[in-house]
């Protein structure tokens, strides 16, 4: 290394320091370690202190869980023991039950419910003429998924496919 380098490096160091003392600290400490790494015994003490850090985040990991069910156990036991099936929500909400969690549904899934309550039943001509859909297929699509989800029931009548409301 020149004479050149060894200023340009110094003049760095100096650079590193004014910006991030931190970055200082920890660069000495890493060097350190190199330097200690060498010595069996001071790797051994090293890999003991990891192992006893990574069983105390293993204890504080297990307790978040154990808190966590807990939590879940006194809100099932405050709804008053409800099946752990999808409950019923009121149509139009635009609310999905899912086991405790709600989704919030897509704004035409919403408008399709809303008109199925209202009128008892919706086909997907129905859909397709109130969503300006170009085909039934999109009216379709969007009728299945409501039914899969749980919020229609589907019901065939002759070539016609029904959905009715779940209330």
């Amino acid at each position: 290394m020149s004479g050149h380098d060894t200023r340009q490096n110094e003049q760095n160091r100096g650079f590193v320091e004014r910006i991030a003392p931190e970055f200082t600290e920890l660069t000495l400490d890493v060097k350190e370690l190199q330097e200690q790494g060498k010595d069996p015994l001071f790797v051994s003490a090293l890999l003991f202190r990891l192992i006893k850090e990574r069983e105390r985040t293993n204890r504080l990991l297990d307790d978040l869980n154990d808190k966590y069910d807990h939590l879940m156990l006194e809100l099932k036991q405050r709804r008053g023991g409800e099946s752990a099936g999808p409950t019923p929500m009121p149509l139009g909400t635009g609310m999905q039950p899912d086991a405790g969690n709600f989704h919030l549904l897509a704004v035409q899934d919403d408008q399709i419910l809303k008109y199925v309550e209202e009128h008892g039943q919706a086909t997907a001509a129905d859909i397709k003429a109130i969503m300006n859909y170009k085909r039934l297929n999109a009216a379709s699509q969007r009728l299945n998924k409501l039914h899969r989800e749980g919020h229609l029931k589907k019901v065939q009548q002759g070539k016609r496919v029904l959905f009715l409301s779940r209330n």
